[in-house]
C-alpha cells in the first residue's frame, strides 16, 4: 500500500471522527503554532485542528495540521519545517528539491508553478495532480525574507491535499487568505482582508497591535463601545479600548513610537495615548518622549508617570484577601509613583517598588525590592521575549535613534 493510499485511509477515518464530534472540536479561524513559530488565518470557519503527525508528504512531520469539516471536501492542510540539510536554506533551491521529489513519482503531473511575496514573506507555489486517483496537492514553500535581530525562520512547507471529490476551485478564498496572513513568529499580518487596507488608522486610532501570541482556547480580545471581538480581526489600538489577553500575550506600538508588552491574564484599558490603566495582570512599556509624560494607573489608586525608559508593572490579587499586590520595576530610566493619600516616590533604573493596597484604597505597605536590576530585566524577558518580532526591533531602533537625537 502506497504512502498516499495510507494517507487517504487515515484522512477518511479522521474526517468521520470530526463529523461526529464536531461540536467539541471546532477551532478558531486564526491559528498560532504552539511555539509561536508562525501564525495565519483562514476564511472558512469549517476548519478543525487535526491529530495528524505522521510522515505523509515527502517524509515531512507537520508542526500543525488542520482538516476541513465538510466531508464532501476532505481538505487537509499541514504546515511543516523543511530540513535545511536536505532542502538548504535558500528558497529557490528548496523549490527545486521539492519539484524533484514530486516528479520522481511518474503518476504526478505538475500543472502550475507560481512565485509571489506578501508581508515580507516569499512564497513558491506548486500544484500537481495524481493522474490515477485525480487528487490534487498544492505545496507552498514560505520563507521569511526580513533581516532583523528577530532572526530568520526556516523554510516552511504548507501542503494542501484535495482528494478526488474535494472542492478544489472553491478553496481559493482560504488559500489567498492564508497567504495574506501567514506570518513568522508571532507578528500580526499587516492586513487581514481588503477592508482593513481601506480602513486606515483614522483620528481615533492611537496605535496598532504588533505581535500576538495566543492559543486556540483563550483568544486575545478587545472591547470598545460594548462590542467584543478577537484581536486578530481588530489590530488597531483605539481610544477607550480594553484589551484582555486571557491565555495569550500581545505587544503594541503607539503612534508616538511607544512600545508595550502585555502578559497573559491581563486587562489593559487605553484611555488615550497618554493614559493607560492596568486593571490586572502584567505589562511593560518602553518609550522615549521629550515633551510629555505617559500616565499609567495600576488598579484604582496607584499611578506611575514617566517620560523615557523601560518599565514593567503588575497587579495581582492577594490570596484570600481584598489586597492588591502591585509591583513596579524600572528596567531603564525612572518614574514617579503616586499613591492616593501618600507622598510620591521615585523608582530609578534597577529598582523596584512593592505596594500592597486594599480594594478601598487603604495603603498597607510600600517598600523597595532587594532584587538586582539584571535579575528584574531577565524576569520580564522570560515572557516578553516571544513577542520580539521584526516590527518590535524596528520600533526599538526608532526609539534608540530618538534617544541619540535628544541627547
Amino acid at each position: 500500500m502506497t504512502v498516499k493510499k495510507c494517507f487517504m485511509l487515515s484522512l477518511t477515518a479522521i474526517i468521520f471522527s470530526f463529523v461526529i464530534f464536531s461540536g467539541a472540536s471546532h477551532a478558531a479561524m486564526h491559528f498560532v503554532q504552539k511555539d509561536a513559530n508562525f501564525n495565519f488565518s483562514l476564511k472558512n470557519s469549517g476548519w478543525f485542528e487535526s491529530p495528524l503527525d505522521e510522515q505523509y508528504f515527502f517524509n515531512l512531520v507537520p508542526e500543525m495540521s488542520l482538516i476541513i469539516e465538510n466531508d464532501s471536501q476532505n481538505v487537509l492542510l499541514s504546515v511543516s519545517p523543511l530540513d535545511g540539510k536536505i532542502y538548504t536554506q535558500e528558497l529557490e533551491k528548496a523549490a527545486e528539491k521539492m519539484i524533484e521529489k514530486i516528479t520522481f513519482d511518474k503518476d504526478n503531473i505538475i500543472f502550475l508553478k507560481n512565485d509571489f511575496e506578501h508581508n515580507g514573506i516569499k512564497f513558491k507555489d506548486i500544484i500537481y495532480k495524481d493522474k490515477n486517483d485525480l487528487s490534487n496537492v498544492r505545496v507552498v514553500l514560505a520563507k521569511d525574507m526580513k533581516k532583523t535581530e528577530a532572526g530568520a525562520a526556516p523554510i516552511y512547507a504548507l501542503v494542501f491535499y484535495y482528494p478526488k471529490k474535494s472542492d478544489f476551485v472553491n478553496s481559493e478564498g482560504d488559500i489567498s487568505f492564508l497567504f495574506k496572513t501567514f506570518m513568522f513568529k508571532t507578528e500580526l499580518a499587516e492586513a487581514l482582508d481588503d477592508n482593513l487596507i481601506s480602513l486606515g488608522k483614522g483620528a481615533e486610532c492611537i496605535g496598532e497591535y504588533v505581535s500576538l501570541y495566543e492559543i486556540t482556547e483563550g483568544i486575545v480580545g478587545v472591547e470598545r463601545d460594548g462590542k467584543k471581538a478577537p484581536l486578530f480581526k481588530n489590530p488597531l489600538v483605539k481610544y477607550s479600548q480594553v484589551l484582555e489577553t486571557n491565555d495569550g500575550a500581545v505587544s503594541f506600538k503607539l503612534n508616538d513610537g511607544t512600545l508595550g508588552f502585555v502578559n497573559s491574564k491581563s486587562r489593559l484599558e487605553f484611555k488615550n495615548m497618554a493614559e493607560l490603566k492596568l486593571e490586572r495582570g502584567e505589562a511593560a512599556i518602553r518609550l522615549e518622549r521629550t515633551d510629555s509624560l505617559i500616565s499609567i494607573w495600576i488598579g484604582n489608586f496607584v499611578k506611575l508617570s514617566f517620560q523615557k525608559g523601560f518599565l514593567n508593572f503588575s497587579c495581582v490579587k492577594g490570596q484570600d484577601s481584598n489586597v492588591d499586590n502591585i509591583k513596579i520595576i524600572a528596567i531603564e530610566g525612572s518614574c514617579n509613583v503616586s499613591i492616593t493619600g501618600s507622598a510620591a516616590q521615585a523608582v530609578s533604573t534597577g529598582q523596584s517598588l512593592l505596594i500592597e493596597i486594599s480594594e478601598a484604597g487603604k495603603l498597607v505597605s510600600a517598600k523597595p525590592s532587594s532584587e538586582s536590576g539584571s535579575a528584574l530585566k531577565d524576569n520580564v524577558m522570560l515572557w516578553a521575549a516571544k513577542l520580539f518580532t521584526h516590527k518590535i526591533y524596528e520600533g526599538i531602533n526608532y526609539l534608540e535613534k530618538l534617544k541619540e537625537f535628544n541627547k
